[in-house]
């Protein structure tokens, strides 16, 4: 039987999912309208998977560190309050320079 824990878990994790992706298309949207470049438009996906590809190579030893659980709501956390003072910056300055949004997408 499937435990209540697994039922968070899987819906926090769709969430979140579902939250990047609508992220993504955001910024490169964005990204597109501020610069009419494709090539700066491309950039944001390839420095996503490099992050990832690093992330994945690097997940593993934060995993035998830490707990799981524990990892899991640090991201999602961390990820929220990167978004959110994404947001507040935009919303008072009016603009994002690309270099802070390309670093953001990094991380």
């Amino acid at each position: 039987m499937i435990k209540k824990s697994f039922y968070l878990l899987w819906g926090s994790q769709t969430i979140s999912s579902i939250a990047d992706i609508i992220y993504l298309m955001t910024v490169i949207s964005f990204v597109f309208g501020n610069t009419n470049s494709l090539l700066s438009t491309v950039i944001v996906p390839l420095i996503r998977f490099c992050s990832q590809a690093i992330s994945g190579l690097v997940f593993p030893f934060v995993v035998s560190r830490f707990r799981l659980s524990k990892v899991l709501v640090i991201a999602q956390l961390s990820q929220f309050s990167i978004f959110s003072c994404l947001m507040i910056y935009y919303f008072f300055s009016g603009s994002i320079p690309l270099t802070i949004l390309f670093l953001l997408i990094f991380f």
